[in-house]
């Protein structure tokens, strides 16, 4: 009876044993459980918290990368609008190597020929009223209205040997013009559309073939915001900041962020937001000489830019001009082969200030001021004889002044 109590005893001792084992393991489950549930909910806050801050990184990229976008596209827009502003003023006045003409603040135009100068009727322009712009160089004077419409001087003492009427007056038909260039043998249009229209060299004229060069092919032009011509080179500013060209062509595949342009036919230049330029040699095949245009580059804070037969001009921001050497080059034309080099005086601009617009006649140089007066470059001609003087008045505008609403 003894034994049987014994062993019973230890049976339940067994038992109870291996219920204390049980529930430490169950305590000791629910430990590493609550240990195991700590720790995944350690990494989830820590995983949540990485995602917190990927998405905040990536948020105030957003921010950031939006906040210098926009800040590109004010300054862009800025830059884009002063360089306008100072080409609308420019456009009031078309220095050319043998006259100079004004739109008057009235809107109505005057114009000065030098005495030595051949003229083909170019200042025939005394009856012009509401003009807002005027383009000269193709051996005529083209004039924009502010009703959009275009009107031109007709081209006179043209000698048969050596034609100069290319087509480039027929201009009466063109409307809801805002902006106009003129190049050796052909004008230039700017629709308030973005489209771009040009007069046709007309075939049928002697050596036409020698003036045809694409410089019309602009019929595929869109969403262009500025144009320029020269000789055989027309140029258009795109919206987006990029240039395209026609006619003798010039590599601006490249150029972005291009606010301002101009052209000469033989180099065309742009003008970044940042105030630098840009410059590249058209196809131009204009010879042997010394170029100096590409010194432009150089040149930082400038508002607008003007590119010259003889050399390139900058107006910059704070009112002041600078320019380029001038070039020299050989020149084939009948009669008048040689190198055609000459320092003028188009280059002493160093004193001026509180200028908003820049026209250049090869010879001389017009600058005009906030108060819509002119100030003008002396000729420095060394030729003894007064008739063949170009220091004959040709850019004798001083006391006029010109239309800046």
């Amino acid at each position: 009876m003894i034994e049987d109590k014994y062993n019973a005893y230890e049976s339940l001792n067994k038992k109870l044993a291996s219920f204390e084992t049980i529930a430490q393991e169950a305590i000791r489950g629910g430990k590493e459980a609550k240990d195991a549930t700590k720790a995944k909910n350690g990494a989830l806050i820590i995983i949540i918290a990485i995602i917190v801050v990927l998405v905040v990184t990536v948020v105030s990229s957003k921010v950031i990368s939006t906040n210098a976008a926009k800040k590109a596209e004010e300054q862009y827009n800025k830059a884009f609008q002063t360089a306008q502003q100072a080409k609308k003023y420019s456009s009031r006045v078309a220095a050319d190597s043998n006259c100079c003409v004004v739109v008057q603040p009235d809107g109505k135009v005057k114009a000065v020929i030098g005495k030595n100068a051949g003229s083909h009727g170019e200042t025939n322009v005394n009856s012009w009223t509401d003009i807002e712009a005027v383009s000269n160089g193709g051996f005529c004077t083209v004039g924009l209205k502010t009703d959009g419409t275009v009107i031109s001087t007709k081209i006179i003492n043209e000698d048969k040997d050596y034609p100069v009427n290319y087509g480039q007056t027929e201009v009466g038909k063109w409307k809801d013009i805002v902006a106009i260039a003129t190049g050796r043998s052909h004008t230039v249009g700017l629709r308030a559309d973005g489209t771009v229209v040009s007069t046709k060299v007309d075939e049928s004229v002697k050596d036409s073939n020698d003036e045809t060069k694409g410089q019309d092919d602009v019929n595929d032009w869109k969403d262009i915001v500025a144009i320029d011509a020269g000789y055989h080179t027309t140029v258009g500013l795109k919206a987006d900041g990029t240039v395209v060209t026609a006619g003798e062509t010039a590599d601006t595949s490249t150029w972005q962020d291009v606010v301002d342009i101009s052209t000469d036919g033989f180099f065309v230049m742009g003008l970044t937001s940042n105030g630098q330029v840009l410059c590249e040699r058209t196809t131009s095949d204009i010879g042997d000489g010394s170029y100096y245009n590409d010194q432009a580059t150089e040149w930082d804070d400038i508002a607008a830019i003007y590119c010259d037969e003889f050399e390139a001009l900058g107006l910059k921001t704070d009112g002041t001009v600078v320019t380029t050497d001038v070039s020299s080059y050989y020149w084939d034309w009948p009669g008048e082969e040689g190198t055609r080099y000459r320092d003028w005086g188009q280059t002493d601009v160093q004193d001026w200030s509180n200028i908003v617009g820049l026209s250049s006649g090869d010879y001389y140089t017009v600058g005009i001021k906030s108060n819509g007066k002119l100030v003008i470059t002396k000729i420095h001609d060394d030729e003894e004889d007064p008739e063949y003087s170009i220091d004959d008045g040709r850019n004798n505008v001083k006391g006029w002044k010109v239309k800046l609403d």
